[in-house]
């Protein structure tokens, strides 16, 4: 690689882009000794001539990444980014059964299908994949974070009574599977309470909202016993 760009300095030196060639030299000698940042800006500069070329482009992206400069790394497009995720599917070939890049390319995508407004396409394609369906999602607790948070988001715009009590289930269920798995994440238990409409950030003084927010917390006590037993240790004024 290095000695190929090299020749492209000398052949672009004899053409007369003298500028060019010097300036090609600098940044294989930059990266060689590690002097990334450098590197970069000549690269940087380089695109300046020449803002359609693949190669600098390339090796642009990857300085970025290596000098943690993600601003200019990243577009910010996410409709863009979405078509060229879906693709990048039909390039995709025999894909093995544990292929830890194309899992974590699947979550990249729901994840780009969520913060677009796509919540039903991102719950389509985490269930499709699920591992335990024989998906490719490989990271379990992963995929069932995603799902609860998918379905919370469905629920904000859902006009649909039926729907709504289906997800609530399918909800509830993906929030006590996560407790099972770790019974010390705060973030869970947030979670299976607002599915119930209980939001803990912002309690209330009512008496039918105390013994309903109570009743809830004694119910997902029981059912973690003994692990999630401290949730029953404060007063109710406390925790109500």
């Amino acid at each position: 690689m290095a000695e190929t760009m090299c020749m492209k300095g000398l052949i672009l030196i004899h053409l007369g882009l003298r500028d060019d060639g010097i300036n090609l030299v600098k940044e294989v000698n930059q990266i060689s000794e590690r002097k990334y940042e450098d590197a970069l800006k000549s690269y940087v500069q380089a695109l300046k001539y020449d803002e359609d070329n693949f190669n600098i482009l390339r090796d642009t992206t990857v300085l970025q990444t290596q000098t943690r400069q993600f601003e200019g790394l990243l577009n910010g497009n996410l409709a863009e980014a979405k078509e060229v995720l879906e693709s990048l599917k039909g390039f995709l070939r025999n894909v093995g059964s544990y292929d830890v890049e194309f899992s974590e390319l699947l979550m990249y995508h729901i994840r780009i299908l969520d913060d677009t407004g796509n919540y039903q396409l991102a719950l389509d394609m985490l269930e499709s994949n699920d591992r335990a369906k024989g998906g490719s999602v490989l990271d379990s607790t992963v995929g069932m974070e995603m799902k609860a948070r998918l379905l919370a988001k469905l629920k904000e715009t859902c006009m649909d009574d039926v729907n709504m009590a289906a997800w609530t289930d399918q909800a509830d269920t993906a929030w006590r599977w996560l407790l099972g798995q770790n019974a010390d994440r705060y973030e869970y238990y947030n979670g299976l309470l607002a599915n119930h409409g209980i939001d803990l950030a912002n309690v209330t003084t009512k008496t039918e909202r105390k013994r309903s927010k109570f009743s809830a917390l004694t119910s997902l006590s029981n059912l973690l016993q003994p692990r999630a037993g401290w949730l029953l240790t404060l007063p109710q004024d406390k925790i109500l």
